[in-house]
């Protein structure tokens, strides 16, 4: 896949996104390894006690019910982690240039799209759509740039003569 404009901006935020989550994955880590957990509950219910705005006392309690789980930073270490690596590898892939790559990436960021929008049905934040129509712009302009070189590919290969043919000379 050529590098435009458009693919080396998904590359420069797969990487960027990628080497977000891992150093965010190593203080959580960090703190996970320190005593960080039982902090942030304790936190987590004092704000509780404390907050007077809704949306601040919702917020409070899902950190507290989190955070009381043992082994919980753990996950979530994990997780980010886990989406930093896949992230930093999308991004290595389009930046080589691999036909396959451009297909990796839709599928990964198109199976997210379901999920989001059962998170904006439930939570309308502005913050979920931005990050909802930039999968959808991704997904929709690497899906069209991979099947548009794939239909030149073809087309190129349909228009050179067959090679081994006994009209080109060779046997």
């Amino acid at each position: 896949m050529q590098k435009t404009a458009g693919v080396r901006l998904i590359i420069g935020y797969k990487l960027v996104k990628a080497v977000a989550q891992v150093v965010l994955a190593a203080f959580v880590f960090y703190g996970a390894a320190h005593g960080l957990r039982a902090s942030l509950a304790d936190f987590a219910h004092e704000l509780q006690h404390h907050a007077t705005n809704a949306l601040t006392i919702k917020i409070s309690a899902a950190l507290a019910r989190l955070f009381s789980v043992r082994g919980s930073l753990w996950r979530i270490g994990g997780a980010l982690a886990g989406d930093g690596v896949f992230s930093a590898f999308e991004g290595w892939a389009l930046h080589r240039g691999y036909r396959w790559a451009p297909w990796v990436v839709v599928i990964a960021t198109a199976s997210l799209i379901p999920f989001e929008v059962v998170a904006i049905v439930h939570h309308r934040r502005a913050g979920r759509f931005v990050l909802l129509a930039i999968n959808l712009a991704i997904v929709a302009y690497l899906a069209w740039r991979a099947r548009r070189e794939h239909i030149e590919r073809q087309l190129q290969a349909n228009s050179r003569p067959w090679r081994g043919s006994a009209l080109s000379g060779s046997a």
